[in-house]
C-alpha cells in the first residue's frame, strides 16, 4: 500500500516546529553599478556646466561694466580711476582691461598709461549714431505724453524754410488747429522756432529769422513785448539792446546832418537817396536788433527753465510749451512741443506739462547719446 504525504502548510510547519524560509532579498549585480555611477556623474557634470554658464555670463558683465565705465568717464581714464568708478578691485579690472585689449575694444596710451577706447569701440560708437534718429527716439514721448496729460504734442526738425513737424499726436478731445506733419512753424512767434533760435548756431537760420521779422505786420511784431513769460532778464536785455540801438541811431543822425549841411549846394538829389538809404539801413538795423534780443531772451529762459513757452502769439487761443533734444555732441536736432488752448493749459515753466516735457526730451537725448550735465566727467 502507497502512503500519501501530505505536504506541510505554514501553518502545519508552524504547529510541528518547522522553520519556513523567508524569501531573500535580490542583490544588486555588479552591472548595476556603473549605471548608478553614471547618473551621479551626469548630474555632477551638468552643475559644472551650470557653474561655467553663470561665471561666464558674471565675467562677461564685469567686463561691459569696465568698458561703459571707461565711456562715461569721457573714453580715457588711469587704472584707478576706472576701478573707483566701477567700484572694483585694480588688479580685476586690469585683467578684463587685457582681454579688452586683445579684442581691440581699448587701448592704452604708452606715455601716460591710461585706457582709452579701442578702434572697435569707436567702429560700434560709429555704428550706433547712425542709428540714431531723434524721431524715432521721441515718438514713444508723444504717446506718453498724450496719455498721461491728454495734450497735443509733436517732434519738429529744423528743414529748410524753417521748424517743421514731422511726428504728431492727438488725445482724444484734440484741440483744433492749424498745423500737421509737414507743417512749416514760425521762428519768432512759435515755441518751437524760439528752441531752434535760441541753440542753433546758424547763419541760414538766422537770415530766415530776419526775413520772418522784416516781413511781419506791426501788430505781430509787437507780440514780442507781450509773450507772456514776464521774464525779467527777457526785458532786460529788450531794454539794453534798445538803448544800444537808440544811441547808434542818434549818433548816425546828427553825423547825417552835418555831413548834408556841409554838402546841401548843389546835391539836393543826392542827399535825397542818401537819406533814404540810410533809413534802410537804420530800418534793418533795428530789425536785427530786435531778433536778437529775442533770441539772447530765449538764451536765458532755456539757461534757467531748460524749456521755452508762448501763450496766444503763434495760434490765437493756442498756448505751448516745447523743449529741446540734443544729439551725442550735445547740438539742439529736434524739438519736443505740447500745446493746448490758453484757457486749460499750464505753460508756465514749473508746470505739470512743461515738467514731463522736460523728462521726455531728456529721456529721448539720452538715447542719442547725449551725456546729461550732471553725468559727464569733470
Amino acid at each position: 500500500m502507497i502512503k500519501k504525504t501530505a505536504s506541510a502548510t505554514p501553518a502545519s510547519a508552524a504547529a510541528h516546529g518547522i522553520a519556513s524560509k523567508k524569501p531573500s532579498r535580490p542583490r544588486a549585480s555588479a552591472s548595476d553599478a556603473p549605471a548608478t555611477s553614471a547618473i551621479s556623474g551626469t548630474a555632477t557634470s551638468a552643475g559644472a556646466a551650470t557653474r561655467e554658464r553663470r561665471q561666464r555670463v558674471q565675467s562677461a558683465q564685469t567686463g561691459m561694466a569696465v568698458l561703459k565705465g571707461l565711456a562715461r568717464l569721457g573714453g580715457r581714464a588711469s587704472l584707478s580711476g576706472l576701478a573707483g568708478y566701477v567700484d572694483e578691485s585694480p588688479a580685476k579690472v586690469h585683467r578684463y582691461l587685457v582681454s579688452l585689449i586683445e579684442e581691440g575694444l581699448v587701448a592704452q596710451d604708452g606715455a601716460t598709461q591710461q585706457y582709452l577706447l579701442g578702434a572697435e569701440a569707436m567702429m560700434i560708437g560709429v555704428a550706433a549714431m547712425r542709428q540714431a534718429d531723434p524721431v524715432r527716439a521721441a515718438e514713444p514721448a508723444l504717446v506718453r505724453l498724450r496719455e498721461a496729460l491728454e495734450v497735443t504734442s509733436f517732434v519738429a526738425v529744423m528743414g529748410n524754410m524753417g521748424p517743421t513737424i514731422v511726428r504728431f499726436e492727438e488725445p482724444g478731445l484734440p484741440v483744433t488747429v492749424n498745423v500737421r506733419v509737414g507743417s512749416v512753424l514760425s521762428l519768432l512767434w512759435s515755441s518751437t522756432g524760439r528752441v531752434f533760435l535760441g541753440l542753433l548756431d546758424d547763419s541760414r537760420m538766422l537770415a530766415l529769422a530776419q526775413e520772418e521779422f522784416a516781413h511781419a505786420a506791426p501788430a505781430l511784431r509787437a507780440l514780442l513785448d507781450r509773450d507772456g513769460t514776464g521774464d525779467e532778464a527777457r526785458r532786460e536785455v529788450r531794454h539794453e539792446v534798445r538803448h544800444e540801438v537808440r544811441h547808434e541811431v542818434r549818433h548816425e543822425a546828427r553825423h547825417e546832418a552835418r555831413h548834408e549841411a556841409r554838402h546841401e549846394a548843389g546835391h539836393e538829389a543826392c542827399g535825397e537817396a542818401n537819406e533814404e538809404a540810410n533809413n534802410e539801413a537804420r530800418n534793418e538795423k533795428r530789425d536785427h536788433a530786435a531778433v536778437d534780443a529775442l533770441r539772447r531772451a530765449v538764451q536765458a529762459e532755456l539757461h534757467t527753465h531748460g524749456c521755452a513757452s508762448v501763450k496766444d502769439t503763434n495760434l490765437k487761443g493756442i498756448s505751448a510749451v516745447s523743449a529741446p533734444l540734443f544729439n551725442h555732441s550735445g547740438r539742439v536736432c529736434a524739438v519736443l512741443t505740447a500745446l493746448g488752448a490758453t484757457g486749460g493749459f499750464d505753460a508756465s515753466p514749473e508746470g505739470a506739462v512743461a515738467l514731463a516735457l522736460r523728462r521726455e526730451a531728456m529721456a529721448a537725448s539720452a538715447l542719442l547719446g547725449y551725456l546729461l550735465p550732471d553725468a559727464r566727467p569733470e
